[in-house]
């Protein structure tokens, strides 16, 4: 899940580079690049969530991860972190 936060981050680098799309494609890289090879083999995650800090730190923040196993607990803060 991307926050809005992660989402007006990855359009000002974007724009800050001045590169287009290609500037866009290189900062969603950058931001997905190690979470790709590590989720896989991550066990009972069921989702990623990427706010501004991991986008502006360049994979130095790593994502918070929701897991199968607490469900509700972490859905319940995530609702409330939200509002």
């Amino acid at each position: 899940m991307l926050k809005k936060g992660a989402i007006t981050a990855i359009v000002h680098e974007a724009m800050r580079r001045r590169t287009g799309a290609r500037g866009l494609r290189s900062v969603l890289e950058n931001t997905f690049n190690n979470l790709m090879y590590e989720l896989p083999s991550m066990q009972n995650v069921i989702e990623a969530i990427i706010d501004e800090e991991v986008v502006t730190t360049r994979g130095e923040k790593r994502p918070e991860f929701i897991y199968k196993k607490n469900i509700p607990a972490q859905i319940k803060q995530k609702i409330q972190k939200d509002n």
